[in-house]
């Protein structure tokens, strides 16, 4: 059976970086790339010709930056997914993103095995976080200061404060009072026992939130919640 590769578009200012990931991509049968790009304007122009699948971009590109892009892209196609790929690991970038419904988000460290095995799982619908990029959103649950230098003021504004139940959007799944707690205490990276400590209430009891929590945000697990609840406006 023909399995149809995924169309990628490389958007990276780099030269050498650039080309570099293109020739190591193109040498995965599942992946095809239809196109690169040097700045965000060459970007945007390739994304609404080409109509690729995914696109590999970095954050920090001339004329339009990635955040930017991000914004549009996704106001255009929801199904077009985006792997933020960059060396920029600060927390208002990663938030940013995040606010703007990047699929994923990987420093350019990250090996070419690993890449490729992120692929395929973003073009299902899963959601990934570099494990050194997560404890950034980890903290704005609790500790969103000294964002004001933020790109863009009302992500900042978005994110400040503690998790809250009136902070649900109209379209956001509403959470009890203790899933509410426990999903606090996940996004803080707590494991089922500290949770369990914390709360006053039994391992078994805090796998049932758990599980009701994954389930009610359609998420695939912990970290995927945590991301979901953070988009559905639960941090003010």
């Amino acid at each position: 059976m023909n399995i149809k590769p995924f169309k990628i578009l490389i958007a990276e200012d780099h030269e050498l970086f650039r080309i570099s990931l293109e020739i190591a991509l193109k040498q995965d049968p599942l992946i095809e790339v239809i196109g690169t790009a040097e700045n965000g304007l060459k970007c945007k122009e390739l994304f609404l010709s080409l109509k690729p699948d995914l696109i590999l971009m970095d954050i920090g590109m001339p004329i339009i930056n990635g955040l930017e892009l991000v914004e549009f892209i996704k106001s255009k196609s929801s199904e077009t997914k985006i792997i933020m790929l960059t060396a920029h690991d600060d927390e208002i970038s990663v938030l940013a993103a995040l606010r703007f419904n990047a699929d994923a988000y990987c420093t350019k460290d990250i090996s070419l095995n690993k890449l490729t095995e992120i692929i395929p799982l973003v073009m299902d619908g899963a959601l990934y976080l570099d494990p050194l990029i997560a404890k950034y959103l980890y903290k704005a649950v609790n500790n969103s200061n000294n964002l004001h230098n933020s790109p863009r003021d009302s992500i900042s504004t978005n994110l400040q404060g503690n998790i809250s139940k009136a902070a649900l959007t109209e379209n956001a799944v509403q959470l009890s009072s203790r899933e509410l707690e426990v999903l606090k205490l996940i996004t803080e990276g707590k494991s089922n026992k500290e949770i369990a400590q914390d709360l006053f209430i039994t391992s078994h009891t805090v796998k049932a939130h758990v599980s009701n929590i994954i389930q009610k945000l359609s998420a695939k697990d912990r970290t995927d919640a945590s991301v979901r609840a953070f988009r559905q406006g639960l941090f003010h």
